[in-house]
């Protein structure tokens, strides 16, 4: 089994997920507001998708792309599967923006590969499989009958071929490992935020969170410049404001995490995720964005910008049957990173939270008997 899940509508909503951060904000200096666009680096998205697909499904069948039947006089298409419709869509996407005409195409693996993103362990088997047969060179017409070399081999045979090879490498334990550890690091995050949200909610009878997005400005001159250790002295400040800021406007968070992305278009940005104690009225946002956007903008020399992305109100009930809207939003934010996830680094983390706090036990009342 090589997805997170057997249900095929999970996976479309992890890259849902993946296509909702892959949105960025730009200030519109005409009225002041924010326009949120969405980042070219996701333009071959579908194809990744689709890619998941495809493998799912080589690998839980164990059939071949085409059926072909062959006589002494002619060869004739018996029938084309799943699997042979799978591949020639994805042919399909992945050239569109190569040969709209679509007279020949070819498997484009520049469609799969991402610069600052590691793709997932199923996209690079089959990049792999591709590349050692020479498929990337080889050209499509989209007819499994047609002969392609002087030995009168079939352009569907070429892709059973691909079947078979891409079959066995997903049998090997290498592969099975490098995802089995990729899926167990998602689903271990996620553990650790339900259980962290819980003991908040255990300990605290009102919360409520707050989910701020920490960002580098667009300007006339062109994309900020901000690398990735200089980013990271950035942030390292907003998260020691966090933890001991008197501000009149809110008080400290009781819980906290956060998440690097990167966009080609805006640079790294920190999805940050707050926990407050109280009733959501007894805070000014407005007050609190403000603060926020001003401390940023001046740690980043005036390069960057901060937003409210949603507040909601947390309730204990929520864990009573499961995760809930607002858990199942880090669910499939967490399992995204199986598919598409920001390439780790040594010396820096791309998420961190708080430490899981004491469970604050009641004492007892103690009622004195009168007499």
């Amino acid at each position: 089994m090589t997805t997170p899940s057997k249900n095929t509508n999970n996976t479309h909503d992890f890259f849902k997920s993946i296509w909702h951060r892959g949105n960025y904000p730009v200030l519109n200096n005409c009225n002041n507001t924010i326009d949120w666009r969405t980042s070219q680096d996701l333009k071959n998205l579908q194809c990744n998708e689709l890619i998941e697909h495809f493998v799912d499904r080589v690998a839980k069948s164990l059939e071949y792309a085409f059926d072909f039947e062959r006589t002494f006089y002619e060869t004739r298409l018996k029938k084309q599967t799943q699997i042979g419709n799978l591949f020639y869509k994805l042919l399909a996407l992945q050239n569109v923006h190569f040969n709209p005409d679509m007279n020949s195409m070819m498997f484009r693996v520049e469609t799969i590969r991402y610069e600052y993103y590691e793709i997932s362990e199923n996209a690079r088997v089959l990049m792999d499989t591709v590349i050692s047969l020479n498929l990337h060179k080889a050209r499509f017409s989209g007819d499994p009958l047609l002969i392609i070399n002087a030995d009168g081999l079939l352009e569907g045979e070429l892709i059973n071929t691909l079947v078979i090879r891409l079959r066995e490498a997903i049998k090997q334990k290498k592969f099975k490992t490098r995802f089995s550890e990729r899926k167990k690091e998602a689903t271990q995050r996620i553990k650790h935020i339900k259980n962290y949200i819980k003991r908040l909610c255990d300990n605290y009878p009102d919360l409520w969170y707050q989910e701020l997005f920490f960002f580098y400005r667009i300007n006339d001159f062109g994309i900020p410049s901000v690398g990735l250790a200089e980013s990271n002295v950035h942030f390292s400040k907003i998260l020691t404001v966090i933890h001991s800021n008197s501000s009149i406007c809110w008080d400290n968070p009781v819980g906290w995490w956060w998440k690097r992305e990167y966009l080609t278009e805006i640079g790294y940005y920190y999805n940050v995720s707050l926990i407050f104690k109280g009733p959501i009225e007894h805070y000014d946002l407005n007050a609190m964005e403000r603060d926020f956007s001003y401390q940023w903008h001046e740690m980043t020399n005036n390069l960057g910008g901060c937003i409210v992305v949603q507040s909601t109100q947390i309730q204990k009930k929520h864990f009573n049957n499961g995760l809930d809207v607002f858990l199942a939003i880090f669910q499939n934010r967490f399992m995204g990173d199986v598919y598409l996830r920001l390439k780790p680094f040594a010396k820096y983390e791309n998420f961190g939270k708080g430490v899981l706090p004491k469970l604050m036990v009641q004492s007892p009342v103690v009622l004195r008997k009168v007499s």
